[in-house]
């Protein structure tokens, strides 16, 4: 009779203490001389019982893969060491193990001893699999110092042993201090090809150190998976240097890692690069990125033709976009070139639902960003230039002015950077305006109100930023006691192109005017256009209106807008903080009031900022708001699995508590609120099929935790149902008429 090459008791809940116990159980593998596979995951075993396991493992000289996986649920701290000892020194003695699983083993600092000894011992290890087991900064250092050590027995054993290739050290806490070390860990191991980090709390410092300084000695590498750790644009900027050192990447995962808009950018122009010719999948979900990083993601589609999958969804842009047509059709179009069908490629071919974007109604933080950029690039400019400034009484009454308001601020330096050098007929002593100077004042300028919403690391993040692209020098400020009509008037003349300012422009700067079309107005101030959005024809009687002043109330908005005629109801958008997002919306009894308030507001002055007025414009899937959730379509079974209502007041532990009883769990990720930094309250989990996700379901349903019942669903499959238009459903503030 053919004895099997693979040993399992997976999944039978037996908890086995002594040698007595485990016996029975294992008699087969004992009289099994060729087995090459063993799993045990599921059970529970005590030291006594794993003592004897070890003995028979010593003899198993063919084995291969051992998946100890989830075998020391209810055990004691006490216990879990010795138990753990008795296997490695087993293990150790296998000459052709080269695959271990301790995934879901409640470690720690305290009990990580035996397994840095194997593990800074075993030299033909090959694929190292440890998610969920609670390492922390501290263990996670020991266990990358013994893979540095690692690698040095492996190049003291010969040219011919084989490589470290898979390193699975997921849901583990490993944050910034262990970085460093695993840093060396995989500089010294460069010919590693598989690397999943996911959910271990790295912030940008030690995701910047792990790729400039580790990974990319990883020439190597096939599949990276970081997702659910925090990048911002440092991390972004890091991974957008790095990406393109790896010509045989195939999959990257950075989902939820809050890449924000720049570096959805610096991402897509490295891709653009043409580097990485065997990318298959691109998971970039949850990340703040607006349509210019979609696009540069479309217009480097050709540079990576095998790419076949691309997760967008939870972004900040609108699905109707050309780029994300594009994006979604060449892929439609390669799965079927490949001859895979619609329903066998729905999870690993094509564009992923987009059922929770933060459509473009939702855009003011888009609105400041690129307003950011828009000065930061002419800072740059001025700065090239490297032209002498010239004395007139309007530039000075501008630049006196500078330190009154955030908005003059950047009025006066738009005039101040934009104009030739042919201002003014004498000559004046001025330093260049730099990107940290308008960065600094724009941070003066920020009200309490308004620093609330961003949290310390982000403003540290932005002041880092800024030091990094700039240089030493600054514009000077002076106090001015200029009335609230002159500052009025200076702002209007600063908005004016070159060829419009002498007849928008007061007594006082006048002269500039003229001096610049005098000289042609043929430099960097060319903005012929009018600097307000462009305006979308009527479709309705709804305005947006965008760049609130965070205290502005419904009511507010109804006292502004009522000059101009009937209204049937304002409303201001709130974060589930009860926080305003800075935009709202006015809707007319009659389009024509409608099109006077918009015309007569847009980009005036309201409340101490600049308002954007634009009609609303209503998306398809807008047509089911309101619809109560029993008359709606029941979602379909599908791999991953969302969990809402979740308390504010979960840890780590308590998510991992939850998971820790259920199976084939590939990654769980908690939304993160971008400006504060904290948890928002709900999560979603992947799984390795429906059916593990059924049942996940099934057991967390009804689950309280902290008072609160979780509410479990399934993820949408579909991206075009009839959904949310751009606007956020918390409610808001509506004042009826």
């Amino acid at each position: 009779m053919a004895t099997t090459k693979v040993f399992s008791l997976e999944g039978k809940g037996l908890k086995l203490d002594t040698a007595g116990d485990i016996e029975p159980h294992i008699a087969a593998l004992k009289a099994n001389d060729d087995v090459e596979e063993i799993h045990f995951l599921g059970n529970t075993l005590g030291i006594g019982a794993c003592e004897a396991l070890a003995e028979v493992l010593k003899t198993k000289k063919k084995l291969r893969h051992a998946n100890f996986a989830d075998i020391f649920t209810a055990r004691l701290l006490s216990e879990i060491p010795l138990a753990l000892q008795a296997l490695v020194d087993a293990l150790v003695t296998l000459p052709d193990l080269n695959t271990v699983n301790l995934s879901d083993n409640a470690f720690g600092l305290n009990t990580s001893a035996p397994l840095v000894s194997f593990l800074s011992q075993h030299v033909p290890l090959q694929h190292l699999i440890l998610n969920n087991n609670g390492l922390g900064p501290e263990a996670g250092t020991l266990v990358a110092d013994a893979l540095v050590s690692l690698a040095a027995k492996k190049i003291a054993a010969g040219p011919n042993t084989p490589k470290l290739e898979t390193v699975i050290c997921g849901r583990n806490r490993l944050e910034n201090g262990s970085m460093k070390a695993w840093a060396r860990a995989y500089a010294a191991h460069n010919g590693v090809k598989e690397i999943k980090m996911v959910q271990n709390g790295i912030r940008q410092e030690g995701i910047t150190h792990l790729l400039q300084e580790g990974l990319n000695h990883a020439k190597d590498i096939q599949v990276l998976d970081l997702q659910d750790n925090t990048f911002t644009a440092t991390g972004a900027r890091a991974l957008a240097d790095v990406v393109p050192t790896w010509p045989k990447l195939k999959e990257l995962g950075v989902g939820d890692c809050l890449l924000g808009a720049r570096g959805g950018v610096m991402l897509g122009n490295a891709l653009e690069k043409g580097e990485n010719p065997e990318l298959e999948v691109l998971r970039l979900q949850y990340n703040d990125i607006d349509i210019k990083g979609v696009k540069g993601i479309a217009a480097g589609l050709s540079k990576v033709p095998k790419l076949r999958r691309v997760e967008l969804n939870g972004n900040k842009f609108s699905e109707e976009d050309d780029a994300v047509d594009k994006i979604r059709d060449t892929l439609v179009e390669r799965r079927d070139d490949a001859g895979i069908s619609a329903e066998d490629g729905e999870e690993t071919w094509g564009l992923d639902e987009l059922d929770e974007l933060d459509d473009e109604s939702d855009d003011e933080d888009k609105e400041e960003e690129d307003e950011k950029e828009t000065v930061l690039k002419r800072a740059d400019e001025a700065e090239d230039e490297k032209v002498a400034q010239k004395q007139d009484k309007g530039v000075d009454e501008l630049a006196n002015l500078l330190g009154k308001t955030y908005l003059l601020r950047r009025a006066a330096f738009k005039v101040i950077s934009s104009q030739p050098q042919s201002f003014l007929p004498k000559t004046r002593s001025i330093t260049t305006v730099t990107k940290q100077t308008f960065h600094q004042r724009q941070q003066w300028a920020v009200s309490p109100l308004q620093r609330r919403f961003a949290s310390e690391d982000a403003a540290r993040e932005e002041a880092k930023l800024s030091e990094d692209q700039v240089g030493d020098e600054t514009v000077p400020s002076e106090e001015s006691s200029k009335n609230h009509a002159t500052v009025d008037s200076l702002i209007n003349s600063a908005r004016q192109t070159a060829s419009e300012a002498a007849d928008a422009i007061s007594a006082t700067s006048q002269g500039v005017a003229e001096s610049a079309r005098n000289a042609g107005a043929a430099t960097s101030f060319s903005r012929s256009q009018s600097t307000a959005p462009s305006i979308v024809q009527p479709s309705d009687c709804t305005l947006y209106v965008g760049n609130l002043f965070f205290e502005v109330t419904a009511d507010t908005l109804k006292r502004e807008f009522g000059q101009f005629g009937p209204i049937k109801y304002t409303k201001i958008i709130y974060d589930p903080r009860g926080l305003s997002k800075g935009f709202g919306y006015v809707e007319f009894e009659n389009k024509e009031d409608a099109a006077k308030a918009l015309e007569r507001l847009n980009q005036q002055i309201f409340e101490g900022r600049r308002m954007t007025v634009q009609y609303h414009k209503r998306s398809e899937r807008s047509e089911t708001r309101g619809v109560p959730k029993y008359e709606r379509k029941p979602t379909e079974p599908s791999k991953t699995l969302f969990i809402g209502n979740m308390s504010f007041e979960m840890s780590d532990k308590d998510l991992n508590d939850l998971f820790r009883e259920i199976r084939n769990v590939l990654d769980v990720r908690v939304a993160i609120d971008r400006r504060t930094g904290q948890p928002r309250g709900f999560a979603h989990a992947d799984f390795i099929d429906v059916a593990s996700a059924e049942r996940a379901k099934e057991l967390l349903n009804d689950k309280e935790i902290y008072g609160r019942r979780l509410r479990v669903d399934f993820g949408k499959r579909s991206a075009r149902e009839p959904g949310t238009d751009g606007a956020p459903q918390q409610d808001t503030g509506s004042t009826p008429q």
